[in-house]
């Protein structure tokens, strides 16, 4: 799995939808359309000095799933690191391995590894949701 594949579990686990949508990008060799994965419901999550996001055809805001920032940004990652404490409080998961290794690299305060684990902990708590 790759950054999208990461990003897409991380923002359907916030609970946001997505959509494949044709969209014109602009840059310097002028206009062009492509198919991009749109991410809808996004802004309730993302700082509000982050709210540079376009509108869609039917007013509702939407931003472009390849240029989320959960993995560079703390003001981007923190939100879910808060959802995920807000449920292994109401599950009482804090022996759960997937739970305490993203709390050690919180500690850490490295990006790259706090990224990865909460991808890793949306993947476990999925999984054993499904079950």
């Amino acid at each position: 799995m790759g950054k999208q594949d990461d990003d897409k579990t991380i923002v359907e686990f916030l609970g946001c939808t997505l959509e494949t949508k044709g969209i014109t990008i602009k840059g310097s060799g002028g206009e062009r359309r492509e198919q991009k994965l749109i991410v809808y419901g996004l802004l309730a999550h993302v700082p509000s000095w982050f709210r540079r996001i376009g509108v869609g055809w039917s007013g509702t805001k939407w931003y472009i799933l390849d240029k989320v920032k959960f993995d560079s940004d703390w003001s981007w990652l923190m939100p879910v690191v808060k959802k995920i404490n807000a449920i292994a409080h109401e599950q009482e998961l804090y022996d759960v391995g997937e739970y305490e290794l993203l709390a050690d690299y919180l500690i850490g305060a490295d990006i790259d590894t706090t990224y990865n684990q909460v991808v890793q902990f949306i993947k476990w708590y999925n999984l054993d949701s499904s079950n």
